[in-house]
């Protein structure tokens, strides 16, 4: 009978089928030449041919590893052992890499073992929560705000959400504060959401375009916002930075202010004047000190004769011309024709004047190629009155005077 019964036994066992997967660093008990599969009452056991013995724990065979609980009995599904969770499936076999169980998906290490946290692979990153499901949308982690996509994998870039547009870093944090990008300037909020329209930081108020980019060097419905993109309130008294009276299309004069022309700045001038005739040039102011009421004439002729936008590129509107300081210097040669004219950028007197005017106090106004700073198209024959000391900086630092004042 015993005899009989241990011919059932080996004709009953065989291997199951498998799948092939890495092997594991985790399982142990190599124990295949003299061990085999058993099925008993309905569960499988992997018993010792010369004892019959139930064996335990991890079995490695046909390159495939099992998990026999304390009872011997083959486990599928969910295994926690050494406090880490495995996945057989119905086979027996132990499961690596992505699996899809209960409409989630999870990652098993090389050892089997369930992965939490991050995971790299195939070239995307993942996150795997504690319960070892993967994460999808919106996720904080170590005080970072992450995006996973449908699909799992972790997101770079732009990123548009819950109505609103998001970035996220090289590394898939959430970027905060200010953010260069393409060219242009962004603003994300502490909760990570791009700014549009008019918003405050630290006290100073910024307007970004629908874009999200900030705007700048431009006016925003009657508000001039300056190059880094800061709004510059408009004044009407005098304004002054570190001593040096600052006018242009954002800082003017009230209409009382009426001092004439600068008598240090004539001095100046005529000065210059002779030294241009040692060279055989002459040099004429055909236009400084100007009222209020007449600046106001001169730019309403303008607008009539061109349009207000192209008279805003090359006049001053009432109150916002230097000329109204005293210490605006129209200089022009001998030839009167091209006062005034783009043409007398070519003359001797013109590049005399480049070049040297910096000695006797006097700085280029609106130089060519800057008018996206001074508001104003290149003007060759127009000069500022601002001292030799710092005429001579100014000019060798080659930046206008907003730029040299931080005004810009």
């Amino acid at each position: 009978m015993k005899k009989l019964l241990f011919g059932l036994v080996i004709c009953f066992a065989f291997f199951l089928p498998t799948q092939v997967f890495a092997n594991s660093d985790s399982a142990t008990n190599l124990e295949q030449t003299t061990l085999n599969w058993t099925y008993i009452d309905g569960e499988w056991y992997y018993l010792d041919i010369k004892t019959g013995d139930k064996k335990t724990g991890w079995v490695y065979d046909q390159n495939q590893w099992y998990f026999l609980n304390k009872n011997g009995v083959m486990k599928t599904g969910w295994v926690y052992d050494q406090e880490k969770w495995y996945f057989l499936d119905n086979s027996g076999a132990m499961k690596t890499g992505w699996f899809y169980y209960y409409n989630e998906w999870y990652f098993l290490e090389h050892s089997g073992a369930m992965k939490t946290g991050w995971v790299y692979y195939m070239d995307q990153w993942y996150f795997l929560n504690q319960d070892g499901a993967m994460s999808k949308g919106w996720l904080k982690d170590r005080n970072q705000w992450y995006f996973l996509t449908s699909d799992g994998s972790m997101k770079t870039g732009w990123i548009y959400s819950y109505n609103n547009w998001y970035y996220l870093q090289n590394n898939g944090a959430m970027k905060t504060g200010w953010l260069y990008y393409n060219g242009s300037w962004y603003f994300l909020s502490t909760s990570g959401e791009m700014a549009t329209g008019w918003y405050d930081v630290n006290s100073i108020w910024y307007y970004s375009y629908a874009s999200g980019a900030l705007a700048t060097n431009t006016t925003i419905g009657g508000y001039y916002v300056n190059y880094n993109g800061e709004w510059v309130q408009r004044t009407s008294d005098p304004y002054y930075v570190n001593g040096i009276l600052l006018i242009n299309k954002q800082h003017g004069l009230p209409s009382t202010y009426a001092p004439g022309e600068n008598p240090e700045a004539r001095a100046a001038f005529e000065q210059m004047k002779s030294a241009a005739k040692g060279n055989g040039l002459t040099l004429n102011a055909f236009s400084t000190y100007r009222s209020y009421s007449y600046q106001g004439s001169l730019y309403n002729r303008y607008v009539s004769s061109y349009g207000q936008v192209a008279a805003d590129t090359f006049s001053a509107k009432p109150g916002y011309s230097e000329h109204q300081s005293g210490l605006g210097f129209d200089i022009g040669g001998s030839n009167s024709a091209l006062w005034a004219e783009d043409g007398f950028a070519y003359t001797a007197e013109a590049k005399w004047l480049a070049n040297n005017s910096h000695q006797y106090g006097f700085i280029l106004r609106y130089p060519e190629g800057k008018q996206n700073i001074t508001g104003y198209k290149f003007e060759p024959w127009h000069f500022r009155y601002v001292g030799n000391n710092l005429s001579v900086s100014i000019y060798n630092s080659g930046l206008t005077l907003e730029e040299y004042l931080g005004e810009y």
